[in-house]
């Protein structure tokens, strides 16, 4: 199983088609702060779901952004580097959110990035979509006058 969940914004032909005739009048930033904008917006839904047992899952929570052969990607993270006892590292999201068993054999599962993902996936995906109509707009509009 993949360590991750991976959600794919291809949007709808319209503004694809748009992007691309505008691509070299829209500033570079527009997709990456609307990606990180929604990614900012999925990661405190993930929060309000996850275990706050010490606290250290929350604060381990992130976003990284990168921009690669043409592709911006937003996501969100949970750190995971560091030593076995160092208190940033969140090792054990995993079993929480994929589920363990203790000593006793009876199995646990505490899912916390699934519901949030449920909940909240398409209305992200919107927030992408109307910030880059609105950037589109506004570069139309300066290159009409």
């Amino acid at each position: 199983m993949a360590d991750g969940i991976t959600l794919q914004l291809k949007g709808n032909r319209e503004l694809v088609a748009a992007l691309r005739e505008l691509r070299d009048q829209l500033p570079k930033n527009v997709i990456r702060a609307a990606l990180r904008s929604s990614a900012d917006r999925m990661r405190k839904v993930i929060i309000t779901f996850a275990p706050r047992r010490t606290g250290a899952l929350v604060n381990a929570i992130g976003i990284k952004t990168s921009s690669s052969g043409g592709v911006a990607r937003a996501r969100v993270t949970i750190n995971t580097a560091g030593k076995r006892g160092d208190p940033e590292n969140a090792f054990y999201w995993r079993f929480l959110e994929l589920g363990f068993h203790d000593r006793a054999g009876i199995p646990h599962r505490f899912q916390f990035i699934q519901p949030a993902f449920e909940t909240e996936a398409n209305d992200a995906a919107q927030n992408v979509i109307d910030a880059l109509e609105k950037a589109i707009a506004k570069a139309e509009s300066r290159g009409r006058s």
